[in-house]
């Protein structure tokens, strides 16, 4: 199972990078810093999320839709990295003399 979180972190932190390239290349063709958010993304791939029900929840969706993509993903890779990560063992080591 952390091998799967792990890979998964591993993807989305490179699908981050991709798209930071993307970004950068944007602002540099548009003289001016454009990051494209997450609804963006969505649309370009031809996916657009369902709306909840609930309003709280359509608040939480709404907000993480506007949010800019690539550090989004960045960080949701970097807490999947650090969530594969095997358990600290503590306890004594034995020192070789």
């Amino acid at each position: 199972m952390r091998f799967v979180i792990r890979a998964l972190g591993f993807l989305a932190t490179a699908f981050a990078v991709v798209l930071a390239i993307g970004d950068i290349a944007r602002s540099l063709a548009d003289e001016r810093m454009e990051l494209a958010s997450v609804s963006e993304i969505l649309a370009s791939a031809g996916a657009s999320p369902a709306a909840p029900a609930d309003p709280q929840i359509a608040d939480l969706v709404a907000t993480l839709l506007a949010a800019p993509a690539s550090p989004l993903l960045f960080a949701l890779g970097l807490v999947l990295i650090a969530l594969s990560r095997r358990p600290h063992r503590s306890g004594l080591r034995r020192l070789s003399a």
